[in-house]
């Protein structure tokens, strides 16, 4: 991962791209490898390519597996600091900010440096791993062979050049062990695809911290050298970006061609570019980009996989903040009706072992994908672009229609699809009803039924043709909107504003929990019991208060928090001030917030509404709040 966790996406300095003709011959210079030159390459057959060296059937191969593990591993782990993030020492090539890590004489860093001596995870953490990855569900499985640390988690035919020059000396230098060949036996006895994460970045490698990158890329490329001819079939090769040195050093185009000779059905990311924070470059697409920590928007034109964290960072760190096995859950249906991938992270603990609380979150999550993983694998996002309360996939004459929420009406509307609706089932096999109006569109009657599929809701529609993403107009589902809402452009404020996120996007009548699309709150990221109100202009017999939750991986953010009703304004800034004042009504909710939670107060007056956050710092973030009169 380029960039620690934020809890909303800031301007991305590192997309800035790569790219410009080749400069020498890159398979020379790998084939000159001793004791590699012969080596034939790994798959039998060649994928087909686009113009720009991009495979044609990426989308197709992706589709087919939807889910996998990413594993952020290495004797970062002893610190419980982020892997490479975590060295508190120069990093080269970084942009002079005036942060401490851009200062040349601060070479090292005395705990981070030496956490390799004493790393030797135990012996059967790589079976343990998979298991993991297996009992999720997940299809295929990314292990960090080389971040921006500089150590490689295999038998590096250079270490000695290395920062690591003594490594045959540590414990797991002496062992013999080859913990890439460890994952990579473990991931194919069952049936995992094997992925390779690999940092062209390398803040400690010596000729690196000189600025002599021209001597530092035989090393890189003999390390991808290594990585792609002798753990077997490659099925994906994860870049995270390479050091910012001039173009004729780096040969960018090089980083496709050379590997994908070795491994031609290779899929590899958009993330092998050479940053530079400043100069515009050509651009080397990738097979399929990868957004980090957040959910990728709807897009059928091409490949994607987003990459998110079980906690808070991405190597192991004691008692982290973990997301629950829901938002997990409808992270992965977000994704899949985005049309992409999700590379689900966790960082295993110093013995290998993935951490229990992990372990427990992602074998529920496997059995949900056991029983509903027929609407996600295999499948294609849409046709219809996702909304805010429903998504759908599509395979062949079957469109999975996923509900995050439902209105009082109980009816959903189809938009046209230029096909036919010729049934509508519920997973249990019950028939929903259904109309058709003149316009091509359906409109689906749930009354009475359930529809439940864990913390959705899911229905399984049946049409005459093959579904498409051609000859779609892109409208949404819709169902009836709940009149009556008091707080709708109301007056609010919150304890502090952040990203851009003001108070006013919670009373402006959408629902999309999407931060990207401008409509979701934002208090400051260090809020000490953070809130969010608003004032309803009149004192009003309260019935049903509904919070829409922030989506896209960020759910678990807005867990344990309290209503609070008031005829007078709510000036306190502590929780237990502000729910305990004189005409105040005051409703706990326990557990992570829905899409929506409804909190029903059963006609409690009140003129002011606050939403806050129990015991915890950090940010809140609203996509909605809306509030209903007492029936």
């Amino acid at each position: 991962m380029p960039t620690p966790d934020s809890s909303a996406p800031r301007p991305r300095r590192r997309s800035i791209v790569l790219g410009a003709p080749a400069v020498g011959a890159a398979a020379t210079l790998l084939g000159s490898t001793a004791g590699a030159a012969h080596a034939a390459p790994i798959a039998t057959t060649q994928a087909v390519l686009d113009g720009t060296g991009q495979r044609l059937d990426a989308q197709l191969a992706l589709s087919r597996l939807r889910f996998g593990l990413f594993v952020h591993f290495g004797p970062a782990s002893l610190t419980q600091r982020e892997t490479g993030w975590g060295r508190r020492a120069y990093r080269p090539g970084r942009p002079d900010d005036g942060a401490p890590y851009n200062d040349p004489n601060a070479t090292s860093d005395p705990v981070y440096d030496v956490a390799y001596k004493s790393f030797l995870p135990a012996v059967g953490w790589a079976e343990g791993l998979a298991d993991v990855a297996v009992s999720a569900g997940m299809k295929y499985l990314v292990l960090t062979s080389k971040h921006h640390d500089g150590f490689p988690m295999f038998r590096a035919r250079n270490f000695a050049d290395s920062f690591y020059p003594d490594f045959a000396a540590t414990p797991l230098g002496k062992s013999g062990r080859d913990l890439t060949m460890e994952v990579a036996q473990a991931c194919r006895s069952r049936g995992l695809e094997l992925g390779l994460y690999y940092s062209g970045w390398d803040w400690t490698h010596p000729k690196v911290v000189a600025g002599k990158y021209e001597d530092y890329y035989p090393y890189m490329m003999d390390h991808l050298n290594q990585l792609m001819r002798n753990y077997g079939k490659i099925s994906f090769l994860w870049y995270d970006g390479i050091m910012p040195a001039p173009l004729d050093v780096y040969r960018p185009p090089t980083f496709h061609s050379v590997p994908r000779n070795l491994q031609p059905e290779l899929l590899i990311n958009n993330r092998g570019y050479a940053l530079n924070w400043a100069e515009p470059r050509p651009t080397l697409n990738g097979d399929y980009y990868t957004p980090e920590q957040r959910i990728g928007s709807f897009d059928v034109s091409r490949a994607w996989e987003s990459c998110i964290t079980i906690g808070q960072q991405w190597s192991w760190r004691e008692n982290d903040v973990l997301k629950s096995p829901a938002t997990i859950i409808k992270t992965l249906i977000a994704t899949a009706t985005g049309d992409g991938n999700l590379l689900f992270n966790v960082g295993p603990k110093p013995s290998g072992e993935v951490d229990k609380p992990q372990r427990d979150r992602l074998a529920e999550v496997g059995q949900w994908v056991k029983t509903y993983g027929g609407a996600i694998y295999g499948t294609r996002g849409g046709p219809v672009p996702p909304s805010s309360f429903a998504a759908t996939t599509f395979k062949d004459r079957t469109m999975n229609l996923f509900l995050f929420s439902r209105s009082a009406s109980q009816k959903v509307t189809l938009p046209n699809l230029n096909n036919k609706l010729r049934a509508a089932k519920t997973t249990k096999g019950s028939s929903v009803p259904f109309t058709l109006d003149g316009n091509g569109r359906a409109e689906l009657n749930l009354t009475g039924l359930d529809t439940s599929a864990g913390p959705v809701e899911l229905i399984h529609l049946t049409y005459t043709d093959p579904l498409s993403h051609e000859y779609v107009i892109p409208d949404a589902i819709t169902q009836p909107v709940r009149p009556g809402n008091l707080a709708l452009r109301k007056p609010a404020t919150q304890i502090s504003t952040d990203y851009g996120g003001d108070a006013a996007r919670a009373v402006d009548g959408n629902t999309d929990g999407d931060y990207n699309h401008n409509s979701v709150t934002h208090t400051a990221v260090d809020a000490t019991e953070a809130w969010w109100q608003v004032d309803l202009g009149a004192s009003a017999a309260i019935g049903d208060v509904e919070v829409y939750n922030r989506t896209g991986g960020f759910e678990f953010r807005l867990t344990d928090f309290w209503v609070i009703v008031s005829d007078n304004p709510i000036a306190a800034q502590d929780l237990a001030t502000a729910r305990t004042g004189p005409g105040v009504t005051a409703k706990r909710h326990a557990g992570e917030g829905g899409t929506p939670s409804t909190i029903n107060f059963g006609g409690a007056t009140g003129r002011y509404v606050r939403i806050q956050l129990e015991n915890q710092n950090g940010p809140l973030s609203l996509a909605e709040v809306s509030v209903y009169a007492h029936a």
